[in-house]
């Protein structure tokens, strides 16, 4: 009997915690960018220093954030964000030195939007690797609660990757990934003719 109440009981817990899932993380992704390039292009020995640089958005609101509000002081001292998961390899991964543990994604506060209409908090990191020459991979940051206001797509898993590949080019120097200034989430009003 006793085993037939802690069954029911841990079955009971395990609901409500999968019921507040979505309550407890809410849709809080925004967004995010990706990319990397030899810190020397030129090719000397059997490694290179990469340069990889993450940034990404939140939904400022996030109950994982334990009910803390960014601020223009935290852009100000560069607080970090609390958000303690992982960029990790996620193809080829034999081709390559890349951690296994992959890099954190712990960064400092760059940007703060305390507007409704935007409530983000962003942030950036930079790291130096020293990897194979040989490397060849698809590294990515992946989770769920993609941000739900979308027009199409919102409240699903997402995935931000990018293929780092140190072979040469045709010019001798040691490939380098696309870069972009755009933000990765710009939000438009519906039916508003907009230029960008």
């Amino acid at each position: 009997m006793d085993k037939m109440r802690i069954k029911r009981t841990f079955n009971l817990s395990f609901l409500v915690l999968l019921l507040f899932h979505d309550v407890i993380n809410g849709y809080h992704f925004r967004g995010g960018i990706i990319s990397w390039r030899p810190l020397n292009a030129t090719a000397f020995g059997t490694t290179a220093d990469i340069l990889i640089h993450q940034r990404y958005f939140w939904w400022r609101q996030w109950g994982s954030f334990g009910g803390y509000r960014c601020t223009e002081a935290d852009v100000n001292s560069g607080t970090l964000i609390p958000v303690n998961e992982a960029m990790i390899c996620l193809v080829n991964c034999t081709s390559s030195n890349y951690p296994g543990g992959g890099l954190s994604t712990r960064m400092i506060t760059t940007d703060c939007q305390q507007s409704s209409k935007i409530d983000s908090w962003a942030g950036e990191k930079y790291d130096t690797l020293s990897l194979l020459l040989t490397t060849s991979i698809t590294i990515g940051y992946q989770s769920s609660a993609w941000m739900s206001a979308l027009f199409k797509g919102g409240i699903g898993d997402w995935s931000i990757v990018n293929r780092l590949n140190l072979g040469l080019r045709p010019d001798g120097y040691i490939n380098s990934s696309p870069v972009t200034n755009t933000l990765p989430v710009i939000i438009y009003q519906i039916n508003i003719p907009i230029v960008h």
